[in-house]
């Protein structure tokens, strides 16, 4: 006799752990993926969920440094698991501790003082801690507005990395001019008196955005609102209508009247998924633009991981030595507290 389908193993593996199994699903995970998860939003919203949650075995369905930050925030006697291990973050991965180690010398000499991190969570745990002992904390697309203004009003000079798009965008949105915002690098001296100095990195899948693909979709829809996140480059930021992380784009989503046009520019499976839920919206991609990291967690992936929730040494699961850990979690718990009010 045939197996039942994957779905439905997952379905009954699901149903016998009970509460003691919570499954998180990233905006950016295909639908498959969607619909065993227990609750579904952006990189924020599932951090919080994981460090709120009691289950013994929790199952991130997204990228490496989201499962990562999991299970630095949950408690030590729950274990966070990943489908697959090799789902990355290539803007995470153009930063090495050495080279932030340098940078920050290098601001550090220029301004006089010591910078406040403010580190994208799209990072690595060590660079977190790293982060962390030097007083600074995480962010996300959908805070990091919220966390800068802070900082720049407690007098801070803050290092923004390692997306050099979402902290410009954040900088510009604040009314900072250009000559207040710095590019740095771990080679290269800094500049004295900027508000913000920025690494060089960037996310590939919002990098694809372009000037042409708004000039095409305004020729297309003249009547559109377009829409992007604000990881993508600053003069596509300021040639659209809108900018938002993937929750506040959905939210924008939600309360678009009928008969609008959105152009959205972000990764296609969260665009495909928008253009399914309602039919008196016309939803279509400023450009098809995927992340092949997300992509990975699959069904057959997931299966595997949940069968495996028992085994002494599951393949599946995610570790954080207890010193990066606790350095780590310091930056992730600031970014809840002023965000959350949680003191």
């Amino acid at each position: 006799m045939a197996d039942p389908p994957i779905a439905d193993q997952i379905r009954e593996l699901k149903k016998e752990q009970g509460k003691q199994l919570f499954i998180l699903g990233h905006f950016y995970q295909s639908q498959a993926i969607l619909q065993h998860a227990d609750t579904i939003g952006d990189s924020y919203k599932l951090s919080v969920e994981a460090s709120r949650n009691t289950a013994r075995n929790i199952v991130f369905c997204g990228v490496h440094f989201m499962a990562e930050s999991a299970r630095i925030l949950c408690q030590p006697s729950q274990r966070v698991f990943i489908p697959d291990h090799d789902a990355g973050c290539p803007m995470a991965d153009m930063i090495t501790p050495t080279q932030f180690e340098d940078s920050f010398r290098q601001i550090e000499i220029a301004d006089g003082r010591a910078p406040t991190p403010l580190l994208y969570v799209n990072s690595s745990a060590r660079l977190k801690a790293m982060a962390g002992e030097r007083d600074g904390i995480c962010c996300t697309s959908s805070n990091a507005s919220h966390i800068a203004r802070e900082l720049l009003a407690e007098g801070k000079t803050i290092y923004f990395l390692p997306d050099r798009n979402l902290g410009w965008n954040v900088g510009a949105g604040l009314g900072l001019h250009g000559e207040e915002m710095e590019r740095v690098s771990d080679a290269e001296p800094a500049n004295p008196g900027k508000k913000l100095y920025l690494w060089d990195g960037y996310c590939p899948i919002h990098q694809r955005f372009t000037l042409s693909d708004v000039a095409k979709a305004r020729k297309r829809f003249p009547d559109c609102r377009i829409l992007v996140h604000p990881e993508v480059p600053p003069e596509v930021v300021a040639a659209v209508d809108g900018t938002g992380s993937t929750s506040q784009l959905y939210r924008s989503f939600q309360e678009a009247p009928s008969s609008s046009i959105l152009v959205i520019g972000t990764e296609i499976e969260f665009v495909s998924r928008l253009a399914a839920l309602r039919n008196d919206v016309t939803v279509v991609p400023l450009a098809v633009s995927r992340c092949g990291n997300m992509a990975k967690i699959t069904e057959p992936k997931l299966l595997a991981v949940l069968r495996s929730l028992e085994d002494p040494d599951p393949p599946g699961e995610v570790t954080v030595g207890a010193d990066v850990a606790a350095a780590a979690g310091l930056a992730l718990r600031r970014m809840i507290e002023r965000v959350e009010g949680i003191r």
